[in-house]
């Protein structure tokens, strides 16, 4: 992500993206978010160490699924992607 420092805090924007795949491998859910960052100094320290966390709820059933979240900065552009397995 990139962060520029604007006065004590540092700003950002990136693109979240979600994919939800059942068992099968077929999408039964997909989500986009623009996501605004300001980030204090400590958070700012925090994220450079590899700490950041994005939350986003989502409703499922019960059973087993792949979720593949990525990030996409809105300024380098650069994107970053994580899949998970997970059962419910």
């Amino acid at each position: 992500m990139t962060l520029l420092r604007a006065g004590e805090q540092y700003k950002g924007r990136v693109h979240v993206y979600l994919s939800i795949f059942d068992r099968n491998g077929k999408n039964v859910g997909f989500h986009h978010r623009i996501q605004d960052l300001v980030l204090t100094p400590i958070q700012y320290a925090q994220a450079i160490a590899g700490a950041f966390r994005y939350r986003m709820a989502v409703r499922l059933n019960t059973g087993e699924f792949t979720v593949a979240m990525t990030l996409r900065d809105d300024l380098s552009r650069e994107i970053g992607t994580g899949v998970k397995k997970l059962r419910l």
